[in-house]
């Protein structure tokens, strides 16, 4: 910045030097003869003298030192930094030495132990070399080989070290005078100058080159933002001339809102001592332009401004889009051009003319070269868009044909000729009218100042302007065509060959840069010395190009891999990348191949191609690579087999799992599908069942639609993709519940077969947020029709067999089941019956009458248990069951049941115990299932044990929670262990068995559990005891902690309910069942109306207004007793009705409430069921 702020400081620097003041700092301190000093200050002039290199200086100068001082040899040696040593640059000798040339040899000495030895002062003065011995180490090497006996050393400085050696020598001992040794200081300071003003030379020169290399507009302001210095290479951008700038103040010399942003920037620099930045737009010569300008401080009160012209950076995004084709179109030539050769040289021209023309919508495109006679145009090269026009066959177009444009030419590049505007006399006019030619844009092909031709597009009629990236499309062509012709004809000098190269290297590399390709070049070493903008970005990871260079693939794949631990699959593309590289330089031959993985999370098909590069002997001395993305391509044939696959498979497997592992297989190679499931959808029961479910976390067999992104899926009836915070926002919204393990992505499909959704498929990944893109769902939608077809055909194919599976099975199983059922039926009836029977003959007391009524009791709840399980396989065969998911405590659920079972297991002399566990653990599931899964084992495990503990118990796992019931009973045998679930099964089939059951237990227990997604097993040892585990996905939520309600005390029934003035209405055609409800009823001081069928009912209605609550049978003899219950509230809307009904289905319940009913109880009903229903709208009077 300072030199830059004064650029003639230099100059002024060496002018002080050679002046009388300087002498006079530097005057000689020595009684040597004044014709010295003036031959000396003489020398200094010389210095000044541009003409004078400094070879010839010093040469002049040591010759002139050798012959005063008598001398038999005189030399120079400065410091080589880089070897360390001392290099001879001039050395003058007598005709007496016979081997003048050794006296020019470099020291062979480290620089190190030559200062310590020889320089302790300045200077080192040796009369005799041989009376010298520190220097006898190198006497061999030096001194004896140039026959130097007596000498003078003196060493000159640059800065702190030494930086040079003066060497006088004479062939006899010699001793030196006073008045010499000075002389030699004095020489020894005036070499010192020499190189010192040499070196400030070059370092203006090179200077002054960076500064007029630079594009920019540098100016130089004081403190008052006063213009103090400018440099501008590229005056076009100067608002004016540079001279007006100098001396004046910002608001002299620029508009009033430039003016004041300047002053601005200047003071904040100024202030802060930190750079600023600024961005404005002016007017210049009639066109728009866009500044970009960098204010930095040059020292305490001056300011640097470097002023860009970004306008076509700015400009360019509107054209955005027609730059791109322009792009292509100059990357198209270039590489015609790259690879052109000699035998299809006019060919390649020809297409890049007709490339051109076509491009820009032109008539005709034509080369004029300079022929051979030096004063005629040739136009070998053409193209016109008609077929079959004759194009210009004027063998003598001269020269001189565009002369009086050439000047514009040079200057603009690009002139737009409308000939019909020009005189009918005009050369061009004359020379192109005749073929048709009326508007014509002539670019000249400009080789360093020489004009080699012309590149011209001409139109029939139609006048055509250019845009800024049609200007530079033509700029880039004529160049490439120049270099072009310039490459084939070699004429060129070999400074403009290395220009020509430089161009064309900035040129390749724009050009690599704008390719979206990817291109590199590798030493032998694997190591990058080439790569582009395409592959640092969307391989590498870098955008600085520099950074590439000297590094290994394993670099840049290890830094992502690092950065992103969490995703092993985010970078897999190129682990074998070196095995190729190796080949290629072992075998000397290109190599092509197809690359796939993935590359920053996604995954990608490359088309990739390796050569060696030869030098001229023959030897790979680098790989030249590129690699096409080519994974969109891939992807349609991956897709396009991907559907053949769907129905080849479905045709060849039988097997539904190994239809979906091929199709998954499949898909795998376009997209990841590590974790995919397949369920369907049953809209009778709204349930989801999977027979195929592959995944990291979760795995589920069933599961209802409600609250579920399937359902959501089917809901939606199309493909979703969502984010882990898009799942989020939807259970955010009520639309979904958390449900499982979230992933980062998700994608599902609906499979539908004409217009029915039939299921869903899904594909999820637990690490890469990234995994899916909106490419890969519409691959989804494009594969689901073929996918929904084929699938739907192996659900039936499957349906088919299970059908005849269960036929079969129930063929065995009929005579069993009877058997069971008449056995498990006819037993508690014949309790039921045989007490009844005795009850009605009389004359039993009191004692054995309450022994009777319990033994009635007992056969009439082991009756309903067997109708319960019946029921409840019914329910799960059918898909009718539903989950009704909610929190809660399973150690409470544990007490519960220990509580439940302790009396039965007291009665059998058995232990029953639980583990203890976190009694504030939460977690989400369906309790009343899990309760019934825990009732059947604990049954079971006391059945089946004589004598021991039973343990009852759960673990928490990864995805699971883990319950197991252990006894110490009978056993299973091993053979007998999966045969247990099935239905009707026991181990002991024989007349003589010691214990009740139909063997529905187990399969409840499984069915329930496949329901739930989870699975049971059993491990157990004849005489040794059993433990039966089962899990259940493990959805855990917030602790009770401290927030466990408190134990309730349940309410007395109200003893005064006459006062309330409150009756109840029995709806009811059953005798028996009507007195049964009339005896608790009276109990618990209810007054009751019954209604025999709907019409009494209805009567009783209107005729009675204080009742409050209607007991509602479902079977009527006259009417439905849903279809009654719907005309009584729109009547009474406010009476509760209670459906009693003996339908157990889910479905019934659900009718029920929705014909109005405000609850629904199963028959048979029990005492406490009355009693609490009755106090619950007791409670609401």
């Amino acid at each position: 910045g300072h030199i830059l702020a004064d650029g003639n400081l230099l100059i002024h620097l060496i002018q002080w030097m050679a002046s009388p003041q300087f002498a006079e700092t530097n005057s000689f301190a020595s009684p040597i003869h004044s014709s010295y000093r003036e031959e000396f200050q003489n020398f200094r002039k010389l210095l000044l003298k541009p003409e004078m290199s400094l070879e010839e200086f010093l040469h002049s100068l040591l010759d002139y030192a050798k012959s005063e001082i008598n001398a038999d040899s005189i030399g120079l040696w400065k410091l080589d930094d880089e070897r360390d040593q001392f290099v001879c640059i001039s050395a003058i000798t007598n005709e007496a030495i016979e081997n003048p040339q050794n006296c020019a040899q470099d020291l062979g000495v480290e620089k190190k132990n030559f200062l310590e030895i020889l320089f302790k002062d300045r200077q080192l003065v040796v009369a005799d070399v041989a009376d010298f011995e520190i220097i006898s180490f190198y006497q061999a090497n030096f001194f004896h080989s140039n026959e130097i006996v007596s000498f003078i050393h003196t060493s000159f400085q640059g800065g702190s070290f030494v930086k040079g050696i003066l060497s006088i020598g004479k062939l006899n001992p010699y001793s030196w005078t006073k008045e010499e040794i000075e002389f030699c200081d004095l020489l020894t300071d005036l070499v010192s100058d020499a190189l010192v003003h040499n070196e400030l030379l070059e370092r203006e020169a090179r200077l002054e080159a960076i500064v007029n290399a630079l594009p920019d507009l540098i100016f130089l302001l004081d403190e008052n933002s006063r213009f103090i210095d400018i440099s501008a290479s590229n005056r076009n951008d100067l608002l004016l001339p540079s001279e007006n700038f100098i001396g004046k103040l910002a608001a002299e010399v620029l508009p009033d809102d430039l003016a004041r942003l300047t002053q601005q920037k200047v003071k904040e620099t100024l202030s802060t001592m930190q750079p600023q930045s600024a961005e404005y737009e002016l007017v210049i010569d009639g066109s728009l332009r866009q500044f970009e300008a960098r204010y930095v401080p040059a020292g305490q009160r001056r300011v640097l401004s470097i002023v860009r012209n970004i306008s076509e950076s700015v400009f360019a995004k509107k054209e955005l889009s027609r730059l791109q084709n322009l792009q292509k179109l100059v990357f198209q030539v270039a590489i015609d051009y790259i690879h052109i050769e000699a035998s299809s040289f006019d060919k390649q021209i020809n297409r890049m003319l007709e490339l051109i023309g076509k491009e820009l919508s032109m008539d005709h495109a034509f080369l004029l070269l300079n022929a051979n006679s030096e004063r005629l145009l040739d136009i070998s090269y053409q193209w016109h868009a008609s077929v079959g026009t004759d194009f210009i066959t004027n063998p003598n177009l001269s020269i001189d044909l565009f002369q009086e444009y050439d000047a514009k030419l040079i200057s603009e590049e690009i002139i737009i000729i409308d000939l019909t505007s020009l005189p009918l006399s005009s050369k061009i006019r004359r020379a192109l009218e005749p073929f048709g030619i009326n508007f014509l844009l002539v670019s000249i092909l400009n080789d360093a100042g020489k004009r080699m031709g012309y590149f011209c597009l001409a139109n029939d009629y139609l006048c055509k302007s250019l845009d800024t990236d049609e200007s530079w499309l033509l700029r880039m062509v004529s160049r490439i065509l120049t270099n072009a012709f310039i490459s084939r004809r070699n004429e060129d000098s070999l400074k403009e060959s290395e220009l020509q190269f430089r161009e064309m290297q900035n040129l390749f590399r724009k050009i690599a840069d704008n390719l979206v390709d990817w291109l590199w070049v590798k030493d032998k070493d694997m190591k990058y010395i080439f790569v582009n903008k395409a592959l640092c970005e969307n391989y590498l990871g870098i955008t600085d190009i520099e950074q590439a260079i000297g590094q290994k693939d394993s670099f840049f794949i290890e830094l992502q891999k690092e950065a992103h631990r969490e995703n092993p699959q985010y970078f897999t593309l190129n682990e074998g990348s070196y095995a190729t590289d190796a080949e290629v330089l072992e075998t000397g031959k290109p190599i092509r191949f197809m690359n796939f993985g993935n590359v920053r999370g996604k995954y990608m098909y490359l088309d990739v191609i390796k050569s060696p590069l030869v030098d001229e002997e023959g030897n790979v001395v680098a790989i030249i690579g590129s690699a096409r993305d080519v994974t969109e391509q891939k992807r349609f044939e991956l897709i396009q087999n991907l559907q053949f696959r769907i129905v080849e498979a479905a045709t060849r497997f039988s097997d539904f799992q190994e239809f979906i592992e091929t199709f998954r297989k499949e898909l795998g190679k376009i997209m990841d599908c590590s974790n995919l499931f397949v369920a369907f959808y049953n809209p009778s029961t709204q349930q989801f069942s999977s027979p195929y479910f592959k995944d990291d976390y979760d795995g589920f067999q069933s599961w209802p639609a409600e609250g579920t992104l399937s359902g959501y899926v089917i809901n939606l009836g199309e493909a979703v993709l969502l984010k882990k915070q898009d799942i989020y926002e939807l259970a955010s919204q009520g639309i979904i519940q958390m449900i499982g393990t979230p992933a980062e992505v998700w994608m599902g499909i609906p499979l539908e077969v004409e217009g029915v959704k039939e299921g869903v498929m899904v594909i999820q990944n637990y690490t890469n947020p990234d995994a899916y893109s909106k490419e890969d769902l519409e691959l989804f939608r494009k594969i689901s029709y073929h996918l929904s077809l084929a699938l739907h055909r192996k659900k039936a194919e499957q349906e088919i067999r299970d059908a005849l599976n269960k036929v079969l099975e129930s063929e065995k199983l009929k005579v069993a089941f009877f058997q069971n059922m008449s056995h498990e039926i006819r037993t508690p009836l014949n309790g039921i019956l045989g007490f009844a029977n005795i009850l009605l003959e009389g004359d039993v007391d009191t004692s054995q009458m309450r022994l009777y009524i319990e033994g009635i009791e007992q056969s009439g709840l082991r009756l309903l248990q067997l109708l319960t399980d019946i029921l409840d396989l019914t329910r799960l065969d059918a898909g009718m069951e539903t989950l009704h998911i909610s929190s809660f405590s399973p150690d409470s659920l544990l007490t519960d049941l220990i509580e439940q079972f302790s009396t039965r297991a007291l009665e059998k002399g058995l232990m029953l115990q639980k583990t203890q566990f976190d009694p504030n653990l939460l977690w989400q599931s369906d309790e009343e299932k899990l309760k019934k899964i825990l009732q059947h084992l604990l049954d079971n495990a006391i059945k089946f044990s004589a004598a021991g503990t039973i343990s009852l118990g759960f673990i928490p796992e990864k995805k699971n929670l883990k319950f197991f019931v252990k006894d110490d009973g009978v056993g299973i045998p091993s053979d007998k262990l999966q045969k247990i679930f099935d239905r009707f099964y026991q181990l002991d089939f024989s007349l003589s068995r010691g214990h009740e059951g139909a063997g529905l237990g187990l399969s409840v227990c499984k069915a329930i559990l496949e329901l739930l997604g989870g699975q049971i097993w059993v491990e157990s040892q004849p005489g040794k005891g059993s433990v039966f585990y089962f899990t259940i996905p493990f959805v855990q939520v917030q602790s009770i902690g401290s927030l466990e309600p408190e134990n309730q005390v349940q309410k007395p029934l109200a003893t005064s309910t006459h006062e309330k003035n409150c009756c109840i209405l029995v709806v009811e055609d059953e005798p028996s069942n009507y007195a049964y409800m009339e005896v608790l009823l009276h109990k618990l001081g209810m007054k009751i109306y019954h209604a025999w069928d709907a019409r009494e009912a209805l009567q009783i209605l209107n005729q009675h207004s204080d009742i409050f609550l209607i007991f509602m049978d479902i079977r009527l003899p006259d009417m439905d007793g849903l279809k009654l219950t719907s005309l009584i509230k729109q009547k009474y809307p406010n009476i509760p009705v209670i459906a009693a009904s003996a339908y157990a289905m889910a479905s019934d319940r659900e009718k029920a409430l929705l014909a109005g009913c405000d609850d629904y109880l199963i028959k048979p009903l029990r005492a406490q069921q009355i009693k609490s229903v009755v106090q619950n709208y007791l409670d609401m009077l």
